[in-house]
């Protein structure tokens, strides 16, 4: 259930904080108000701090919509922060602005790995008031500190479906199996309009692949796979170093 949480937003004056700001692990943040067209200001919602399993890395996400921005509409910004051994404060891993097609974005993190290396999220991209979208796979190294570029998993789709066929752009990342690979689901391609599958989809049915993160080596998963959750989810606290 999400709450109302306004003491963690560093650097930041006070009178500059959006006028709602709240915690919660699957609230959009919207400029909007509920079911309706009318504007009712800025708002951030920031995602709770999950702990990688070894209890040495750290993360959060922030999502912030502005009202009446540059674009003059609600927009939205992504944002995905890291805390690594050693370091006193939160950095900046991964953010993603908003385009004058692309307005709405909004970042969630799935889970970190079991060995503790690899923090995957799943940032989504669409427009408000469309039914179009799509989805990135944001996958951060914690041994590296960086992030793996936004179109890996375009290529290694491409690659593994040798790019003459099409998929539902939404891939969707469900987490970690025990010996670190990471779980997609992918659905087969359809006509926005009327439903039915395109000629040209790679897969007639949605399906299960299993990605290694270090190699981008995809494949298939046959049967069904109980998702476990690896990281935990800190005690929330009053300021962004928690």
């Amino acid at each position: 259930m999400p709450f109302i949480f306004v003491l963690f937003n560093e650097g930041l004056p006070q009178d500059k904080w959006p006028a709602r700001v709240v915690v919660s692990e699957t609230a959009m943040a919207t400029c909007y108000e509920e079911n309706s067209s009318r504007v009712a200001g800025s708002m951030l919602v920031r995602r709770p701090t999950l702990l990688s399993p070894d209890g040495h890395n750290k993360a959060y996400a922030e999502n912030a919509a502005v009202a009446h921005g540059p674009l003059g509409q609600c927009a939205n910004t992504a944002k995905l922060f890291v805390r690594r051994p050693g370091e006193k404060d939160f950095r900046l891993a991964y953010h993603q602005d908003p385009s004058e097609y692309e307005l709405l974005n909004d970042i969630r993190i799935v889970d970190w790995s079991p060995n503790s290396r690899y923090l995957l999220a799943q940032l989504e991209i669409s427009q408000w008031g469309s039914d179009w979208g799509t989805s990135v796979p944001v996958l951060y190294d914690a041994q590296t500190g960086t992030v793996t570029p936004e179109d890996w998993l375009d290529s290694v789709l491409e690659i593994h479906f040798d790019n003459h066929c099409s998929l539902d752009p939404f891939v969707e990342r469900l987490g970690f199996t025990p010996s670190g690979g990471v779980i997609i689901r992918i659905r087969p391609a359809r006509d926005m309009v009327e439903g039915g599958l395109e000629p040209d989809s790679c897969i007639k049915t949605e399906q299960l692949f299993l990605l290694h993160p270090a190699t981008h080596v995809i494949a298939p998963l046959a049967g069904k796979h109980k998702i476990q959750k690896y990281g935990h989810f800190v005690k929330q606290a009053k300021s962004t170093n928690d």
